[in-house]
């Protein structure tokens, strides 16, 4: 299931192209990540991790930004009771882009 979310979103980042106008120190894009149980497929409520900086805590959905550089980028969510769910992420992406990023955690 993780390689399949894995897919998708390479899938999706390969085919956004690149904005030759924006800043790329400035330029991000949205993750929207939405945090569930694998096994119930229940809302969960997460912290969020963006290069290990945390962007969201105590959700179960968030938009996050994540830099549109082109460098690999890593996404992390941790829940009490749930093993951490990690991706990295690289590729060159359209800033101002919104990718939906489904996580499903597995129970410890």
């Amino acid at each position: 299931m993780l390689l399949l979310c894995v897919l998708c979103i390479l899938c999706v980042l390969c085919a956004c192209g690149t904005s030759d106008t924006a800043s790329p120190s400035a330029a991000t894009f949205t993750w929207r990540a939405t945090i569930t149980d694998t096994a119930t497929g229940a809302a969960v409520t997460g912290t969020i991790y963006v290069d290990d900086v945390q962007a969201a805590a105590n959700v179960t959905t968030a938009d996050v930004a994540v830099p549109a550089d082109g460098q690999k980028h890593a996404l992390r969510v941790e829940s009490t009771g749930y093993q951490s769910w990690k991706i990295e992420i690289a590729g060159e992406t359209r800033p101002g882009r919104v990718l939906l990023g489904p996580v499903k955690l597995l129970k410890d």
